[in-house]
């Protein structure tokens, strides 16, 4: 049998963020974030939110929506798909 099927193990860890409500602004902290470009969307609080600066080691953005009541984490979406959350990120 054939398969063209191949495994892609993650890139980049999310260990922190953190959350200003009255900015609307998530800065997500961590490792190997994948270039601006490479990132295809970001989630928080039960909205989309927009990039305003991207490095491999910082990622922020501006809620699109208001916020959602609720515990969150961001939700960091790639090329390669979701960059994890460490184990030990708290809500």
């Amino acid at each position: 049998m054939t398969c063209d099927f191949s495994y892609i193990a993650p890139v980049g860890e999310i260990t922190g963020f953190t959350w200003d409500a009255t900015t609307k602004v998530v800065t997500m902290t961590g490792t190997a974030f994948p270039a601006q470009a490479d990132i295809t969307s970001i989630e928080f609080a039960g909205s989309t939110c927009t990039i305003t600066t991207a490095t491999a080691t910082s990622v922020s953005c501006t809620l699109d929506n208001t916020e959602t009541c609720g515990t969150w984490t961001p939700i960091l979406n790639a090329k390669l798909g979701a960059i994890p959350l460490a184990g030990a990120l708290t809500k």
